[in-house]
């Protein structure tokens, strides 16, 4: 969504400064493509915003597994996790 915010050249600082008070509102997150394998399976794909802080994930599994997290294609962590001995967050 576009929206144009038009002012008088005696109200344009008080534009600036809403825009600015409000930017988060006005310019929403993008959103990223994450794609989640285990052992180079893929466990889940799915577009979230750029701003998300956790996802969760489910997987089953045993022993030690290599978790790949891909945000738009570029892998960014690999974690070797044993399943035997307990559940972990990766940070």
């Amino acid at each position: 969504m576009k929206i144009a915010l038009i002012a008088h050249d005696k109200k344009k600082n008080d534009m600036i400064n809403l825009a600015t008070k409000y930017k988060d509102v006005l310019i929403p997150p993008e959103k990223v493509k994450i794609k989640v394998t285990v052992n180079d399976e893929q466990v889940t794909e799915q577009e979230v915003s750029e701003d998300e802080k956790a996802l969760q994930v489910n997987f089953d599994g045993e022993g030690t597994v290599r978790i790949k997290v891909i945000i738009d294609g570029s892998t960014k962590k690999t974690v070797d996790m044993n399943l035997n001995s307990e559940t972990t967050n990766i940070p």
